[in-house]
């Protein structure tokens, strides 16, 4: 029994020694984006696309007559998928992949395609090969815009005022100001920035909640008004017109001050015209007195003469 078990032994060695057994290959759902190594690879480049739009993968910089270029995409949630291959020197279409036929548009002339209506899941890497050796890895970032947002009072605590603001997409930042300057170091912010915490004393102010994102920048105004809040629209006309009625009445007050001036200016040059009115009468064009005397001598002087004759 030893001898015939020694030699099954022996013989099963000899035998697994000329079989050439190939080695297990990986599970097709674990070659994911981190790849064997678990490391993720770096891409030749890192591109942006919006939700919604869309995108245009680049090809080769100069049109291409041969060769056969192929497109794969991988993501952490999705195993490597195939997009499209294509010989540049044959007359027939590229070869897209069945979960991309209805999504592309490709372009034969170098290679490159449009991805339609974009969207998340899109994000990930994508693989570029060049005759199945030059890889270019591109690296997509798909964003939401931020849009819709909107801020509004909330129930607070402490005789304290919060202001919520609320938003749609893909916001990185959130800034808030008060009357255009930036809220007291002292004041809470809670929910990811989203709530801010206000004392109910410096509660009647603009306040403005801005959102930002590595693509845009969106903002939305609140106005916080209670029966306690002044109404500052009707101070600003009160003081406005105030203002307004002094400025009348200054004006008011000059003109009749230059009326003044020039009346009184105007008899002063009156009265110095008197003296050489009298002065061309007297020499020039006699006075009744004058003439009645001038008479009274002629007529002498008539009389002595004839006296004489």
């Amino acid at each position: 029994m030893r001898k015939e078990f020694s030699f099954k032994n022996a013989f099963l060695f000899l035998l697994l020694l000329h079989i050439d057994i190939p080695p297990a290959a990986p599970p097709r759902h674990v070659q994911n984006l981190q790849g064997s190594s678990g490391i993720r690879p770096v891409p030749n480049e890192i591109l942006y696309g919006k939700v919604g739009s869309n995108f245009t993968m680049p090809g080769l910089e100069q049109d291409q007559h041969d060769g056969v270029i192929e497109w794969e995409f991988s993501s952490v949630e999705k195993p490597l998928a195939y997009i499209a291959t294509y010989y540049f020197d044959s007359h027939i279409g590229p070869d897209v992949f069945s979960a991309y036929n209805k999504r592309i548009s490709f372009f034969e002339s170098n290679g490159s395609f449009v991805l339609h209506q974009l969207q998340k899941s899109d994000e990930g890497i994508y693989y570029r090969k060049i005759n199945l050796t030059k890889k270019w890895i591109i690296d997509l970032k798909v964003y939401e815009p931020v849009s819709n947002v909107l801020v509004y009072p909330v129930p607070g605590e402490n005789s304290s005022i919060l202001l919520h603001c609320n938003f749609s997409g893909d916001g990185d930042f959130i800034y808030w100001s008060r009357d255009g300057k930036s809220v007291p170091d002292g004041w809470k912010l809670m929910n990811r920035n989203q709530t801010l915490q206000v004392p109910s004393t410096e509660a009647c102010s603009l306040f403005r909640c801005e959102i930002f994102s590595a693509y845009e920048k969106k903002s939305n105004d609140f106005i916080y008004k209670n029966e306690h809040c002044k109404d500052w629209t009707s101070i600003k006309i009160a003081a406005i017109s105030s203002v307004a009625g002094l400025i009348i009445i200054i004006i008011i007050i000059i003109i009749i001050l230059l009326v003044i001036y020039f009346c009184c200016k105007r008899r002063k040059s009156s009265h110095n015209k008197l003296p050489e009115v009298q002065k061309l009468r007297s020499d020039g064009n006699p006075s009744p007195q004058e003439r009645s005397q001038c008479l009274l001598v002629s007529a002498q002087a008539a009389g002595s003469h004839s006296e004489k004759v």
